[in-house]
């Protein structure tokens, strides 16, 4: 079963396959309390979205653990998605370490592959796109009204975070990416 429930939090896993998989779509969950967050924006989620009778809009906001390509590269297409036909930025809630990864690494290499006929995704700088709420370590960091997350960072190649989301009712921990 693949959606769970804490009292006043649901917890639905979207996807539980590594950057490997072929069975599975890559690991990511939504978390709803209050509003809908969603962990991670793995390949394909579009396809996965429309396979879980979840529309795009009802997405609040992503918290990003790290910047390898099967947590981000789905995210990317939300953002334009959103920036496109939703006329908003996305809410991307991360570290400040992850966030300097994706603003260096992972937006430039998808902008860059627009061709000229696409000059409102390779003109405009990331900030334009997004809006980065920052999650400081050490702490309980809120989300609306009833969400925390406090993380962890775990040892993978790039900065990675392990998290803690808790509500009133009780709270659930995701490892995260580990070597």
């Amino acid at each position: 079963d693949s959606y769970h429930k804490i009292v006043g939090m649901e917890l639905e896993v979207l996807g539980i396959g590594d950057a490997f998989t072929g069975k599975h779509h890559n690991t990511s969950f939504l978390i709803r309390e209050g509003l809908t967050l969603m962990v991670d924006g793995p390949q394909g989620l579009f396809r996965l979205l429309r396979k879980k009778l979840i529309y795009p809009g009802s997405i609040d906001g992503v918290l990003v653990t790290h910047t390898h390509n099967d947590h981000v590269s789905g995210l990317e297409t939300l953002i334009i998605w959103n920036r496109h036909f939703r006329r908003r930025k996305t809410r991307i809630f991360t570290s400040r370490e992850v966030m300097e990864d994706l603003r260096k690494k992972t937006f430039p290499a998808f902008s860059e592959s627009f061709g000229p006929g696409f000059r409102e995704v390779i003109t405009r700088d990331f900030e334009e796109f997004i809006e980065f709420e920052e999650l400081a370590p050490g702490r309980v960091n809120w989300i609306g009204d009833s969400l925390g997350v406090e993380f962890r960072y775990n040892w993978h190649p790039v900065p990675t975070l392990g998290l803690r989301i808790r509500c009133r009712w009780g709270s659930v921990s995701i490892s995260g990416d580990t070597c």
